[in-house]
């Protein structure tokens, strides 16, 4: 079984990570074509500052998800795991985590001189989901057999 978990894992990081790039550059293309508009710039803005930062974040901390069907068997085995997730929670963290951090990022990096502007804020959620990605490679990588 634990094969499959590893699957299901590197299925959903690759999903995932198409994901971030199609949205990554439905942004752009939203922030140069639909300029009077904005809405869509809202939209995917407020998406990529409020949730995606904290969803990945999310996985640094919690590296486990749980299923519904493994709470109602609730098979343990005697062994030691880190807490799981369930969805529910993990995007309740993902926007509690992103609220969190990305505001005191943005905060301590004005104090070193940076100004707050749309590249310099994107830059550092960049950073954010950039680092936590790094981590959970090396977390992952760390604890294969």
């Amino acid at each position: 079984m634990p094969n499959s978990n590893k699957i299901t894992d590197h299925k959903f990081l690759l999903v995932g990570g198409c994901l971030f790039i199609l949205l990554m550059a439905a942004f752009g293309v939203t922030t140069i074509w639909f300029a009077p508009s904005q809405a869509l710039r809202i939209v995917f803005g407020t998406f990529f500052a409020v949730f995606l930062p904290g969803f990945v974040m999310s996985f640094v901390f919690f590296p486990n998800s749980v299923s519904m069907i493994k709470l109602e068997d609730d098979q343990r085995d005697g062994q030691e795991e880190l807490p799981a997730l369930d969805w529910v929670e993990r995007i309740t963290l993902s926007f509690a985590l992103s609220l969190s951090a990305v505001p005191l990022l943005i905060y301590l990096s004005n104090r070193m001189g940076l100004p707050v502007s749309t590249a310099s804020v994107a830059g550092i959620i960049l950073f954010i989901i950039t680092i936590s990605l790094i981590a959970i490679f090396l977390n992952r990588r760390r604890h294969e057999p």
